[in-house]
C-alpha cells in the first residue's frame, strides 16, 4: 500500500491516470461501518481502492479541550486498511487553511487531480468549511462530473448506529467489549516511541505520553505484546499513569484488551 500526502496527490498527481474509487473520512477505529463503505471500494471491478483521510484526526485542531483521543493511531490505521485491501492512502494535514476550504472546492480538487470514478459516502460525511457541505450535497456536486456517488446507510448495533464517537464512549466508559464488537477488532494500545519506565517485574508509561483514549482507572485484562512474545497481563490504570507486570527484557510494543466475549484469538489486533 502507497501512502501519499494531499501537497503530493495534488502537486505531482500521481494518481491522475488511474481509475480510482474512494472514500473520504477520519476513519478513526476503522470500525464495521467504515468496512462497510471499504468493502465497496475493493470489490469496484477494475479500480484502484484509495482512502482519503487525515493525518490527524480534525478534532485535535477544532475543538482540542473537548477530544479524548484516538482509537486508533496512524500506524495502526494503515496497517489496518492494508491488510483490508486499500491500494492508497492520501493523508490531510489538517490546518487553519485547510479548514477554510469550501466543500465544491475541496471536491474539484480531488476531482482534477485523479481520475476518479466512483466515491461511497457515510449518510453523515460533512466536508468544507465548517462542514456545510453534506454527503447529499457531494453527491450533487460529483454527479454533475460523471462520477458515480453512492451514500451508505449506517450500520447499527443494538439498535443504535455504529460510530468513532460511539466506540470512543464505550471505551472511555470502560465497555472494552461492547467497543471491541464495533470494531470487530482487538482494542489496542500502540506504545511505539513511548518511553517506558522499568520497575521490578513491572512496566509503566505515563498518561500524558498517548494520544489514544483510555479506559477510566482500574484494572483490566490485556496482553502484551513484544517484538518477540505475547505473554498475559493485568493492566492497571489511574489517574496518572498504566503500569502492568511484565515477564520480558524488551520494551512492550502494544497493549492488546483482552475481549471477554470471543474466543481468544477471533479478532485481529492492530499492533
Amino acid at each position: 500500500m502507497r501512502v501519499l500526502s494531499w501537497d503530493v496527490f495534488t502537486g505531482s498527481r500521481p494518481l491522475k491516470d488511474s481509475k480510482i474509487s474512494m472514500s473520504i473520512g477520519v476513519f478513526d477505529g476503522v470500525h464495521i461501518g467504515h468496512k462497510s463503505l471499504i468493502n465497496r471500494l475493493v470489490d469496484r471491478q477494475q479500480t484502484e481502492p484509495v482512502i482519503l483521510t487525515f493525518r490527524y484526526n480534525p478534532r485535535r485542531f477544532l475543538k482540542p479541550h473537548l477530544f479524548p483521543g484516538d482509537i486508533t493511531t496512524q500506524h495502526q490505521k494503515l496497517k489496518i486498511l492494508s491488510r483490508l485491501g486499500i491500494a492508497t492512502v492520501i493523508l490531510i494535514d489538517f490546518s487553519n487553511d485547510f479548514s477554510k476550504l469550501s466543500g465544491n472546492d475541496f471536491l474539484m480538487q480531488i476531482r482534477q487531480n485523479c481520475n476518479l470514478d466512483y466515491i461511497v459516502l457515510g449518510d453523515n460525511f460533512r466536508c468544507g468549511y465548517q462542514g456545510r457541505t453534506s454527503a447529499y450535497d457531494a453527491r450533487k456536486m460529483l454527479n454533475n462530473s460523471s462520477v458515480d456517488v453512492h451514500i451508505a446507510q449506517p450500520v447499527s448495533l443494538n439498535g443504535a448506529a455504529i460510530s468513532s464517537t460511539r466506540i470512543r464512549a464505550s471505551i472511555r466508559e470502560g465497555k472494552v467489549d461492547e467497543a471491541v464488537m464495533m470494531m470487530d477488532r482487538s482494542f489496542v494500545l500502540d506504545l511505539a516511541d513511548i518511553p517506558q519506565d522499568i520497575e521490578v517485574d513491572y512496566r509503566s508509561i505515563e498518561k500524558m505520553g498517548l494520544n489514544q483514549v483510555l479506559p477510566p482507572p482500574g484494572s483490566y485484562p490485556v496482553h502484551i505484546h513484544t517484538p518477540a512474545h505475547t505473554f498475559p497481563a493485568t493492566l492497571m490504570i489511574d489517574d496518572e499513569c498504566l503500569r502492568w507486570n511484565h515477564r520480558s527484557g524488551e520494551d512492550a510494543v502494544c497493549i492488546e484488551f483482552e475481549d471477554t466475549l470471543t474466543s481468544k484469538g477471533e479478532k485481529n489486533h492492530a499492533c
